[in-house]
């Protein structure tokens, strides 16, 4: 994703927000969901993390580097956002973005930089 497009996203996103509300909800289940895909750089889509009611769902171990699918099923933008920085990534309502884990092995805990109830942690392995 370019740096231009990242900016849009990121000016799109705040806009969408001004009409939102916070969400209260954080539960997270850790039930596996993994998919094939390939692409000319041979990643692999590890597990989908999917965000409904205001909570992150469906996260599960992904190997280093892999792609990551997340799914906002909710009527306003989230993010996936690494505490501490490392990985950040903006999904518009209704709408899906991939970022990659990290290429080292551990637990990563990340937060909607939108909404202060909802974090998780990714586990890569």
């Amino acid at each position: 994703m370019s740096r231009r497009t990242s900016t849009a996203l990121a000016l799109a996103a705040t806009a969408l927000i001004a009409g939102g509300g916070y969400g209260a909800s954080q539960a997270v289940a850790a039930s596996p969901h993994v998919s094939g895909h390939s692409s000319s750089t041979r990643s692999t889509l590890a597990t989908t993390i999917s965000i409904r009611g205001y909570a992150f769902h469906r996260l599960a171990t992904v190997h280093p580097g892999h792609l990551v699918k997340v799914v906002n099923h909710d009527g306003t933008t989230h993010s996936v956002t690494r505490n501490g920085g490392g990985f950040s990534v903006i999904v518009p309502a209704h709408s899906s973005r991939t970022f990659r884990a990290p290429s080292r092995a551990g637990d990563y805990r990340f937060h909607c930089m939108f909404h202060s109830t909802m974090h998780a942690t990714l586990k890569v392995r």
